[in-house]
């Protein structure tokens, strides 16, 4: 397979380019593929820094969540203080 012809290349490629003026010292790859499954991949990582990576991850979901629902949120609160 070609890189340069997948859908995500030019994304792929700009992360990259940022990633690398971070001057990164730990990375790590994951992608979810057909069926659930996930693959991933990491450099010169430990225990330690694939928790700290899993919770940014992590805690980064969570702000879409609250993004995704603010309108939710924002309404559940106007009608609280109705009360």
């Amino acid at each position: 397979m070609d890189i340069k012809e997948t859908p995500y290349a030019q994304w792929l490629e700009e992360v990259l380019r940022d990633m690398v003026q971070l001057e990164p010292k730990q990375i790590a790859l994951c992608v979810l593929v057909e069926g659930g499954a996930s693959a991933t991949s990491y450099y010169n990582c430990n225990s330690t820094d694939k928790a700290l990576m899993a919770h940014s991850i992590y805690a980064d979901s969570i702000l879409d969540v609250v993004h995704e629902n603010r309108d939710w949120i924002n309404s559940d609160d106007e009608e609280a203080e109705d009360e």
